[in-house]
């Protein structure tokens, strides 16, 4: 069973797709009022249970454009909303198997101007690493993985490829890392992330 919640996105529109073709139980976060309800919900359906947060990084911008009020904004949207989704999901997933995928749109080429992107990218892998470590001494470890992407030129097939690899048994060896999907204009162009 998979937990989806966080940003309304064509992102999350995608993995809902993905999640659903395979076969997984998706409970929709956004339909239930509160994190303790979403995570009661999960823990009531059938393992193995999976948490995947899709974080939101829109209107982000060159350093001196970028206002106060909406750096703070962005904080919260792709660096606090996952920090609590990553509590949330430790708290509650203590079986075997269970995983957390964040995803979040700050895969970008080197023609990025978003000066908060650049800061969330690098914030965001290394809160999933330290996590991994953490979640990793468990007694029944739980597994944590970024998958990012480039929003600009979104990738729906090379995403819910990464997304369902992410979430599938064939990966229970992976914690700790991200995945960075090149854009489609990018993939075509023969540039890879």
């Amino acid at each position: 069973t998979a937990l989806l919640f966080g940003a309304q996105s064509a992102a999350g529109a995608s993995a809902r797709h993905a999640l659903v073709r395979e076969g997984w139980n998706v409970i929709d976060g956004a339909d239930l009022p509160d994190a303790a309800s979403r995570f009661d919900a999960l823990i009531e359906a059938q393992a193995p249970h999976l948490v995947v947060f899709v974080a939101e990084l829109a209107n982000d911008g060159p350093l001196l454009e970028l206002e106060p009020a909406r750096l703070r904004d962005l904080e919260e949207q792709c660096l606090v909303a996952p920090w609590e989704a990553l509590r949330e999901s430790a708290r509650a997933l203590t079986g075997a198997a269970a995983a957390v995928l964040l995803v979040a749109p700050v895969a970008a080429g080197a023609d990025d101007t978003g000066v908060f992107a650049a800061a969330a990218r690098r914030s965001l892998r290394v809160m999933v690493a330290a996590a991994a470590v953490e979640f990793a001494a468990r007694d029944a470890p739980l597994r944590v993985n970024l998958l990012e992407y480039d929003a600009r030129h979104f990738d729906n097939r090379a995403f819910e490829r990464a997304l369902l690899f992410l979430a599938s048994p064939a990966s229970s060896f992976v914690t700790g890392t991200h995945l960075a999907l090149p854009g489609a204009a990018a993939a075509h162009a023969g540039r890879a992330s």
